[in-house]
């Protein structure tokens, strides 16, 4: 209980002083009369130094012990807290770019959930995949995971259901899981050039959430339809709500703390540039441009400051500012080779990988190249790129 108090003030280091400590009794009392006590107390304390260590950001440790968990989960055996630990483990996977791992993770918390009929934590594995093959570019396994993910949703929020066998707690974290699969295809119909669609599914997204009056929620949901409308060419309205979802942002910042609500910042910060740009006003764009990259920067995500190191080389080429373009660019590319060097076991998904991410890096570095009169260099990059595909 100390372990668990300390946890949830915030003082990882101390929490995880007193979760130890309980964990070395807990093994204690498995080996005696006090077995079953014993287990659930074992099972609490390595949850809460899981946690302790995750809310550090010190994914090896926390790998450590949830490889110890899943072989205690294995031994029992108890299906159920198998998928849970996996499920844990891809995400840390995910945290340390090793995504062939992330994804055979989850489709072993996907295997384990179906097995032990644990529809919500089939639900999240199925969205996490739907996520991850987004990142890919294949965005027919996505879509048909979010599809999925949807029907398992829909099936459980009946409101016979709601009403008799799900808590509260369930229930909001239910419709968190249908905003995101939602939210994953509006990506995918967006990316495929189905405007319409997407929007759509923006739209829907954006009501499941409102009622929730969750802040990060709201304005990750707005900022997504912002960009729906961004695609579709109607600038002034996707400007109207991306300005709408950072005073969301500013009017509950004491409530909105942690890693995810500031990568959905960064996310506003990168779509109002591009349409700040589409509307002529150019320091403004690159600014915003650099505020994202600041903030992917600031939580060490490789492939978020890789992404954004493209977004800001793309900006400051269109504004006339090409030498540092090339810098940005150069350094877009060696961001983006190290988590493509960890798909080359699997060729299909690294290729997947290079078309939506990578490519860009190359092909925009050519363009600016061009622009610079700089030939030669922009033939070496054309042929760097061509080897990589």
């Amino acid at each position: 209980n100390l372990g668990g108090g300390y946890m949830t003030a915030g003082d990882q280091n101390q929490a995880l002083v007193y979760s130890k400590k309980g964990l070395e009794i807990a093994k204690e009392l498995k080996t005696g009369e006090l077995r079953d006590f014993g287990l659930q107390l074992e099972d609490i304390a390595i949850s809460q130094i899981i946690i302790s260590y995750q809310l550090l950001q010190d994914w090896p440790e926390a790998l450590a012990w949830l490889e110890e968990d899943l072989a205690i989960a294995r031994a029992l055996p108890d299906t159920s807290r198998t998928g849970e630990d996996l499920y844990q483990m891809a995400s840390i996977y995910q945290e340390l770019d090793d995504l062939l791992a992330a994804e055979s993770a989850w489709q072993q918390s996907l295997d384990m959930a179906i097995d032990a009929d644990k529809p919500i934590l089939q639900s999240q594995s199925l969205r996490s995949l739907s996520t991850l093959y987004l990142s890919w570019g294949d965005f027919g396994n996505s879509r048909e995971s979010a599809e999925q993910t949807l029907t398992i949703i829909r099936q459980l929020k009946t409101p016979e259901t709601t009403r008799s066998q799900l808590y509260r707690i369930e229930q909001n974290f239910l419709s968190e899981l249908e905003s995101q699969a939602l939210s994953v295809l509006a990506s995918v119909y967006l990316f495929t050039g189905e405007i319409e669609r997407g929007v759509q599914y923006s739209r829907e997204n954006l009501a499941i959430v409102k009622p929730s009056q969750n802040p990060t929620a709201i304005a990750d949901a707005i900022s997504q339809l912002g960009f729906a409308y961004y695609i579709a060419g109607d600038y002034q309205q996707a400007e109207s709500l991306l300005t709408e979802g950072l005073d969301i942002y500013r009017d509950n910042i004491s409530l909105m703390t942690g890693e995810v609500t500031r990568q959905i910042q960064g996310k506003m910060w990168f779509i109002l540039g591009q349409v700040k740009l589409a509307l002529g006003d150019r320091e403004t764009a690159i600014a915003y441009a650099r505020e994202n990259l600041a903030i992917a920067r600031e939580y060490q995500n490789v492939s978020g400051e890789a992404s954004a190191l493209v977004n800001l080389g793309w900006t400051l080429w269109q504004t006339g500012k090409w030498p540092e373009a090339v810098l940005t660019l150069r350094e877009a590319i060696k961001k983006f080779a190290p988590l493509r060097a960890k798909l080359s076991a699997d060729p299909e998904k690294q290729r997947g990988f290079f078309d939506i991410s990578y490519y860009d890096a190359y092909e925009l570095l050519q363009q600016v190249l061009i622009a610079g009169d700089r030939p030669l260099e922009a033939l070496q990059v054309a042929e760097e790129g061509r080897a990589r595909t």
